[in-house]
């Protein structure tokens, strides 16, 4: 496996996890039903959807760059 395709599945995977990490974090928010505008909710999802967008975003772009196989 090149060193490219082992970059992408590390940071393709770290971004899922992080996705996986905010969904139960906003789950868990919303069934415990507290105010979404606190800054203790809001900032901590903001971070981390923007984080996760960034490295989905990062990921495409060592995606385009691995030569693809045509057989």
């Amino acid at each position: 496996m090149s060193k490219q395709k082992l970059l992408f599945l590390c940071v393709y995977l770290t971004a899922l996890t992080l996705m996986g990490i905010t969904l139960q974090f906003f789950i868990k928010i919303y069934l415990a039903g507290i105010y979404m505008n606190d800054t203790w909710v809001s900032a901590p999802l903001t971070f981390f959807i923007l984080i996760t967008i960034v490295l989905f975003v990062r990921a495409y772009w060592i995606y385009r760059k691995i030569p693809k196989d045509y057989e």
